[in-house]
């Protein structure tokens, strides 16, 4: 049996009957907006910095609860019960009050659109298929208790075993992926659905059947994503296949029960074996666009050339789910002897082509009090430059309230709460210089597009992120020569593999086949993809 240590550095109390004065500021970049001291009543934690993990992603104790015309809820597990404080738009304490937990092990908390849902599980020692190891509570949005799903079994011993849990929604339909120690004393993902409507278990998948059947084999973090009516996992997967993957069930969400087997895609392969458990990478996220189902992470070379982590976003397609169709960009370019680093990112989705990525930078070894966000499109491509404030991030997962994207942390009694915009607004799309595709009355815009080139090369992006026109004269001068890829519609190679014609009259020289598509083979029909 393999073991490991709780990453979790937190520490929690709760003075019953002394009243401590927490600090509660809301922050929004670049500067705090409001401060506003609350009681409550002695809440002490600290879950700064939680969110970055460097071998497995444990289960978040703190989370946000958005509700209607700016009301929030802050929710924290404090290890023997789950403090609840409401607030109104003014970040005024209107309710303070406890969730009992049901069981001995705290296993997570969704806000859905409907209720609110909480996960608790217990150990399962004897390997008894009778005995309860899970339990989801559903919750109505004025925090009455409503029902309950007791999961048996399972294949289970010790629930929430070595990685985050994540839930998703579509319709009355929801899904939880967690993870476990299986019987056999192999950790792994496990996946539950439910109808939330009468809260009836539909269906577990917790057996160790490798990846085509949805189960992950020793994944540092997991997550699932429903919307749209597609079924999509992701893991941190430390064994066999190694690497960031994502798994397209063969069923949407909208039958009674998932569907297997699945399709694979590896979106990032990660270096070594389960016994080198430390590839400096981690994932943070998972979310579907219209056409894609979008994975955000951050890593260091695999070979070995640099310990600087870059946040990277790989979007597959959804209806052609493979390895080979990964879309993967880099929306940093931190390399070997550059200070700067990254922790892991979280993905927060607007709408089906609107998304925030939102990391914190570190420098050397050290906690740098930043916090960078980018807008990306439904593709995984960069809308906007890399923003910073002021702050930093914790376990507690970023979420959509209103036409912001807030998130708070603790240190000690204080409280902080930060938001940044829902969409960029500070750079308005019909001043937007990304559209130059014109260079020396040349227009490129058949094989080049401005995102898709700075997303793919973190060189291009840190020399020319916040200059287009110089990225379009890099790519004409430079990148094509090289035969880079500037456009999801243009692969040199495989122009030049595809015609034999064109190969009879440029040979290697790449740059001639650009030119050629753009003067001749788009209007011939021909296929640059």
């Amino acid at each position: 049996m393999r073991t490991f240590g709780a990453e979790k550095r937190r520490r929690k109390n709760i003075f019953r009957g002394i009243a401590i004065c927490a600090a509660v500021a809301l922050v929004s970049a670049p500067v705090i907006l409001k401060a506003k001291s609350v009681s409550s009543r002695g809440v002490v934690s600290n879950n700064i910095h939680e969110n970055d993990y460097t071998y497995r992603k444990a289960v978040p104790d703190c989370y946000i609860a958005a509700g209607l015309g700016g009301y929030f809820s802050r929710v924290e597990n404090m290890g023997d019960i789950i403090l609840v404080e409401d607030y109104n738009p003014s970040m005024k304490l209107t309710l303070q009050h406890f969730v009992p937990m049901e069981l001995t092990h705290f296993g997570g908390f969704y806000s859905g659109a409907q209720y609110n849902y909480f996960l608790f599980g217990q150990n399962n020692p004897g390997l008894d298929n009778n005995a309860e190891v899970l339990r989801v509570v559903k919750y109505g949005k004025d925090w009455s208790r409503l029902g309950a799903c007791t999961i048996k079994g399972s294949n289970t011993q010790s629930p929430f075993y070595g990685c985050n849990t994540d839930f998703s929604e579509y319709g009355n339909r929801l899904f939880i992926r967690c993870g476990h120690m299986a019987y056999n004393g192999q950790q792994a993902a496990m996946t539950i659905e439910l109808n939330s409507d009468s809260m009836g278990l539909l269906q577990v998948q917790s057996d160790d059947l490798g990846t085509g059947y949805g189960s992950a084999r020793n994944t540092a973090a997991t997550y699932i994503d429903a919307a749209n009516g597609y079924l999509f996992a992701a893991d941190h997967s430390l064994d066999e296949p190694r690497g960031m993957t994502v798994v397209s069930y063969s069923s949407g969400s909208t039958g009674d029960g998932f569907v297997t087997p699945c399709s694979f895609a590896m979106a990032m392969p990660l270096a070594g074996n389960y016994s080198d458990p430390t590839p400096l990478s981690s994932i943070g996220g998972l979310e579907s666009s219209g056409q894609y189902s979008i994975l955000v992470g951050c890593t260091a070379p695999q070979d070995g050339t640099s310990a600087n982590k870059n946040v990277f976003v790989a979007a597959v397609p959804k209806n052609a789910f493979s390895t080979e169709n990964v879309r993967l960009g880099f929306l940093t370019g931190f390399a070997y002897g550059d200070p700067s680093s990254v922790m892991t990112p979280y993905l927060v989705k607007v709408d089906n082509d609107n998304f925030v990525v939102i990391w914190e930078a570190r420098y050397g070894f050290g906690e740098s009090g930043e916090v960078n966000y980018v807008y990306i499109n439904g593709g995984g491509q960069m809308t906007s430059s890399v923003k910073s404030m002021s702050g930093c991030l914790s376990d507690c997962e970023p979420v959509l309230a209103g036409n912001q994207i807030v998130w708070y942390t603790t240190d000690g009694s204080r409280a902080t709460m930060y938001s940044v915009p829902a969409r960029n607004t500070s750079e308005a799309p019909t001043a937007d210089a990304r559209a130059a595709v014109v260079y020396n009355k040349v227009n490129y815009s058949q094989v080049f597009d401005y995102s898709y080139y700075t997303s793919k090369y973190p060189d291009v992006r840190v020399l020319y992120g916040d200059d287009p026109a110089a990225a379009l004269k890099h790519f004409v001068n430079f990148g094509m020569p090289e035969g880079r890829q500037g456009s999801e519609n243009f692969n040199v190679y495989a122009y030049m593999n595809r015609y034999a014609d064109l190969r009879n009259a440029y040979g290697t020289d790449l740059k001639q086949y650009y030119l050629h598509f753009v003067r001749y083979g788009a209007d011939e029909g021909r296929n640059g993809r």
